[in-house]
């Protein structure tokens, strides 16, 4: 699973991201296109949630589904279920 962490606040109009970049997913090496491909639809899902005003959410890809996980579910556990 490769996660992308966004919030915005309106008040500063800064985005403060974090991302996770799950090395396994790349081997130790350069992203291949499939990489490369999955990091567009995450960023672009992650876009989209944001203009509906949703903050404090992280975006996964399971299953062959783009979803959206509450941020409190992130940081309770080091493991998530999605």
């Amino acid at each position: 699973m490769f996660m992308l962490l966004l919030t915005w606040s309106p008040e500063t109009l800064v985005w403060k991201h974090r991302v996770a970049v799950l090395e396994y997913i790349q081997r130790l090496g350069r992203p291949t296109a499939k990489d490369r491909i999955l990091a567009g639809h995450l960023g672009n899902y992650a876009a989209d949630v944001l203009k509906q005003g949703l903050t404090d959410y992280c975006v996964a890809f399971k299953d062959g589904i783009l979803v959206t996980i509450p941020l409190e579910t992130v940081i309770q556990s080091k493991r998530i279920k999605v």
